[in-house]
């Protein structure tokens, strides 16, 4: 009996593989590429199913790339659409309705070049593909995603939302005065991340956050996801609120003052606790440290 499962098993995986090679032998590559005036401070990107790239360019203008690969016969399936009002921009990639299968074998990603101007608003919605930012800041930000990850890297923001359902975040050297970061199952995980005032929730994913100084207060809710957050530069004056159904609590900051520490729960604070850190979880365990 096990031998023949893992015959039907060689059998479906070598299938798989002669498909796939009879599909890529059919591809067709599309480009299709726009410009825009340098006098674009909003842009808007919504109903994406492709992945996404946003960068900062040593250029003029916004330039809009939707390049990649489909099947020959789906040549046409996607379209690059754009609507230029002044400083505003929308974008939006329209994909046709096909037979199931065909998404198997997309590779079409749009590509937005930003001058090195600061964005005053930048928005993006995403079903299934991956959302990449480099190096590109705003006054204003909001990603959206339902199964895609969004990466970000080395920007400002001035207020920042995040919202994405089964798709991880991952921030690294990002710096923001309001985060809002909010995830189904997906990890949110942030080295050199200083997010200002921030708020994190998700149900079943890990939020882990290594930060310089803690600038702002901090809110966290998980449910059985673990919270850590760790400080390089420890804060003169904080208070901390860490309060989980099951799982471990501890706080690990010099100078900290306990009115309450037990293994599911701490309350403390340093000095006038100007800032607050405050998290609660189901079953998840939550960590702060400082970096002493």
């Amino acid at each position: 009996m096990e031998y023949l499962f893992i015959v039907l098993i060689v059998v479906i995986i070598a299938s798989i593989m002669v498909y796939q090679s009879s599909a890529l032998k059919g591809m067709h590559s599309i480009h299709e590429q726009r410009i825009f005036p340098e006098e674009v401070r909003n842009i808007l990107l919504e109903k994406m199913s492709v992945d996404v790239e946003l960068m900062k360019a040593e250029r003029e203008d916004v330039k809009v790339t939707l390049s990649g690969g489909v099947k020959g016969k789906d040549q046409d399936r996607f379209h690059l659409e754009t609507n230029h009002e002044g400083e505003d921009l929308r974008i939006e990639v329209i994909e046709k309705d096909t037979r199931f299968g065909v998404g198997l074998w997309k590779n079409v990603t749009l590509q937005v070049e930003i001058p090195q101007e600061r964005l005053g608003s930048l928005m993006v919605r995403t079903s299934s593909g991956d959302i990449d930012v480099k190096g590109v800041s705003t006054s204003h930000s909001t990603y959206e995603s339902s199964s895609g990850d969004l990466t970000i890297q080395g920007l400002e923001h001035t207020n920042m939302k995040i919202q994405t359902s089964s798709g991880d975040v991952f921030l690294n050297r990002v710096q923001s005065n309001h985060a809002q970061i909010s995830t189904g199952s997906g990890e949110v995980i942030g080295e050199h991340f200083d997010p200002g005032t921030g708020v994190f929730e998700t149900s079943s994913g890990e939020i882990s956050i290594k930060s310089k100084r803690l600038s702002g207060d901090m809110k966290a809710s998980t449910s059985s996801g673990d919270f850590n957050f760790i400080v390089e530069e420890p804060p003169d004056s904080v208070s901390v609120d860490f309060q989980s159904n099951s799982g471990e609590v501890d706080v690990v900051l010099e100078g900290m003052d306990f009115e309450v520490r037990k293994n599911h729960e701490v309350l403390g604070k340093k000095a006038e606790g100007k800032v607050s850190v405050v998290a609660e979880s189901s079953s998840g365990d939550l960590l702060v440290r400082g970096n002493e």
